[in-house]
């Protein structure tokens, strides 16, 4: 009978001893909730991202539209930037030009991935931001915010400069260029 016992409360004690083992297993960490644990890379310090060089093309005064560049030079952690604004256009939207075919193409971009110090330059004939229905006419020397809109870091705001109209390396009064004024 001693025997039954035994192995009956053995039977019964076998889930609590393979908890029991389980939870004090060299191979887990047992972390004590009131002690501080070291910070892990998941915690560590995220760097925003950094944006340079933002400058916009001097349009005719007629442009309904422009095109805005800048520089951006992701932080430390994977990111992507998911939306554009700016107050002196009624929407701005992220574009890419390419050429297919012998003709050049511009389409949206509804976000551009960012990986770890990714550094992305904007340019004429590549990326760019689109200014959609500008609200005022912009000449060389005016400064335009415009805001960066980041999935994880947030909104980074920057100052634009307009910039003149630069043809065959002269500067060319804007309202003799209609490039700029591209229609959707």
């Amino acid at each position: 009978m001693k025997a039954f016992v035994f192995a009956c409360c053995t039977l019964l004690a076998l889930p609590v001893l393979a908890e029991t083992a389980a939870t004090a297993s060299p191979n887990k960490a047992v972390t004590n909730p009131a002690k501080p644990q070291p910070a892990t890379l998941q915690s560590a310090k995220v760097t925003p991202p950094v944006i340079s060089d933002a400058w916009i093309s001097e349009a005719p005064p007629v442009a309904k539209n422009n095109a805005a560049y800048v520089t951006v030079q992701n932080g430390n952690a994977r990111d992507a930037l998911v939306a554009v604004e700016s107050p002196a256009s009624a929407k701005a939207e992220l574009h890419q030009m390419s050429v297919a075919g012998g003709l050049m193409r511009m389409q949206r971009l509804p976000l551009i991935n960012l990986a770890p110090k990714q550094k992305l330059a904007f340019g004429p004939g590549g990326r760019h931001i689109m200014l959609i229905d500008m609200k005022q006419p912009l000449k060389a020397g005016d400064k335009v915010p415009l805001t960066l809109v980041f999935r994880k870091a947030g909104r980074v705001t920057v100052e634009a400069e307009v910039r003149p109209v630069v043809v065959d390396g002269q500067s060319a009064p804007a309202a003799a260029d209609d490039s700029a004024a591209h229609h959707h």
